[in-house]
């Protein structure tokens, strides 16, 4: 209770609005009165229990007249007059309580006491408001001088003399204290000074960290919203910033992703490759990169992007490296589709001014020899035979070209039924025995499917009509092809089986990758390659698989199946 008391009384006269500086001299004031009053009570307690009545009633008169009323005018911000009293008041008590002691013949030296008045002038006042009470502190020497030497016995001592001992200490003290405050008052006032330069750093670091603050926001807030991995990398290596990207692709929160070196964030397999881009973009080279990546979930995507240095103003070293990654999937696959249409265009090229253009040339000069009546009987019935192989070769070539045209431009028509493969068989048999008569070719038939498939059978029909000519075109004369059916749990399929002139590995290969591969028949009957991707497409688009088992120079078996009507 007497502390928060005293810490009242001690911020008597203080305003919040004050500077530091101002509240902190009116609590130095405030404390020094407060001493004050002590002293005096100290006085007072001494007085009562030595029993000098008068000096209790002094000390009393000093207390009411001069203490409490110097703190009064403090709490009511008259500080100047304040101190003045305060400073008076002491003066006034002290030549008076001396004059009493003086004259109850007591020398006990108290005199000295008079330095205290001079410290309170230095510490209260500045400049030259001080000198005026420093010249009456001056005079009340003498004062009290006079009155030790008038009531006291002085032993041969002199007043002259007393009187200059007296100005010597009292001006080597204040000489001294004036010099010493005038440091602290220097000190204080760059201390003050360093603390306000503090204050305005520390409210300037504050905004500042307030509008990274809300910069970091707003960055973090565009860069999550954008389909791209993008993070920030400091010289270390340790990531800086990372996008909402990271914590999806790679289940980490960005919590555990922010200060961590980029090898303890990525997989093991990226890491790998990316390592050497990092150094080389730390090293100041901007740095574009290309590869499959696979993340932790197991998604396989293909990647581009791009390490960016960023260098600091002053140094023109690397201070951050950023780094951008993009899903390029979609062009990659767009890319590859595009290449593939490119090579079919340049192969369909091909076969418009080759494959298809010879044959037409020739039938072209066969009817012009026809129309000029130039040939003999016997010479006619042979051209009428190639006539008869070259219209039937063209008819193919012209319908698969057809076929394969609507296929590539997304127009063809899947009308999925119950097709009869050993029909389809019979009836294609039927459409080749001319050709195989005339190669001495024999077609035999194993048709042991009970049930039908569920295909567009026109589809089925054209698959199996290139099957049996690509048999017929690399089986040699007296060879023989088999018609196989057969049923599966699922499935129904069709075998096309020749003791032809077989399939290469590399050949087989090719097929296998979609590739258009011409080769030249037993008879040199030349081949445009697009039957068997015209087969593979067509049974793609109704759920069946063509594969192919062949050895160089003893045959080939294609068989295709698709799936069973359910009845």
């Amino acid at each position: 209770m007497v502390q928060n008391l005293l810490r009242t009384i001690i911020q008597l006269g203080t305003l919040p609005e004050s500077s530091a500086l101002e509240n902190r001299q009116i609590r130095t004031v405030n404390g020094t009165i407060l001493i004050l009053i002590g002293i005096a009570g100290v006085f007072l307690l001494t007085n009562a229990f030595s029993g000098l009545y008068r000096m209790l009633i002094f000390n009393s008169i000093f207390i009411a007249v001069a203490l409490v009323p110097a703190l009064y005018l403090q709490s009511k911000r008259r500080f100047v007059l304040a101190k003045y009293f305060l400073v008076l008041g002491v003066l006034i008590y002290l030549i008076f309580a001396h004059y009493w002691v003086f004259r109850a013949g007591r020398n006990n030296g108290s005199e000295w006491i008079i330095i205290m008045y001079f410290l309170l002038v230095i510490l209260l006042f500045e400049g030259r408001k001080a000198w005026p009470l420093t010249a009456i502190g001056l005079v009340g020497i003498p004062i009290l001088l006079y009155y030790k030497f008038l009531f006291l016995p002085h032993e041969g001592m002199s007043f002259t003399l007393s009187l200059i001992n007296f100005y010597i200490v009292i001006f080597s003290i204040y000489g001294l204290a004036t010099f010493f405050k005038q440091e602290l008052l220097i000190t204080q006032q760059q201390l003050s000074n360093l603390v306000t330069d503090l204050h305005k750093q520390n409210e300037e670091l504050l905004d500042k960290n307030h509008i990274i603050e809300n910069s970091e926001r707003i960055l973090s807030g565009a860069i999550d919203h954008v389909p791209l991995f993008i993070a920030m990398l400091d010289p270390e290596g340790n990531y800086r910033i990372a996008n909402r990207m990271y914590e999806e692709a790679f289940g980490v929160p960005r919590s555990q992703i922010i200060g961590k070196h980029f090898t303890q964030v990525l997989p093991p397999s990226i890491v790998e490759i990316h390592v050497p881009l990092v150094k080389r973009g730390l090293a100041g080279e901007t740095v574009e990169f290309e590869h499959e990546t696979v993340f932790p979930k197991g998604q396989k995507v293909y990647s581009y992007g791009k390490y960016a240095p960023i260098f600091s103003p002053n140094t023109h070293e690397v201070e951050f490296l950023t780094v951008f990654v993009t899903d390029v999937s979609r062009l990659k696959q767009a890319e590859h589709t595009l290449n593939e249409l490119n090579h079919t265009k340049d192969k369909l090229f091909s076969i418009i001014a080759h494959d298809l253009r010879a044959p037409l040339n020739s039938l072209f000069s066969l009817v012009d020899t026809l129309n000029n009546q130039i040939i003999s009987q016997e010479e006619f019935k042979a051209l009428v035979k190639n006539l008869d192989a070259t219209v039937g070769y063209n008819r193919q070539l012209l319908e698969n070209l057809l076929q394969w045209s609507k296929a590539q431009m997304n127009q063809m028509v899947v009308k999925k039924e119950a097709v009869d493969l050993n029909a389809l068989a019979l009836r294609n048999k039927e459409l080749f025995e001319e050709t195989a008569h005339q190669k001495n070719i024999q077609i035999i038939t194993h048709l042991e499917a009970q049930e039908k498939g569920l295909a567009d059978t026109n589809m089925i029909d054209l698959v199996v009509r290139n099957l049996i000519s690509n048999a017929l075109k690399f089986t040699p004369m007296g060879g023989s092809i088999t018609l196989e059916s057969f049923d599966t749990f699922n499935e129904v399929g069709l075998s096309v089986i020749d003791n032809g002139l077989g399939i290469s590995e590399e050949v087989l290969e090719k097929i296998n990758q979609n590739k258009m591969v011409t080769e030249w028949g037993t008879n040199q009957e030349k081949g445009s390659g697009l039957g068997i991707t015209l087969c593979k497409d067509f049974l793609n688009h109704n759920e069946g698989q063509l594969s192919i088992q062949s050895q160089l120079g003893k045959g080939s078996r294609f068989t295709f199946i698709i799936p069973k009507h359910s009845a």
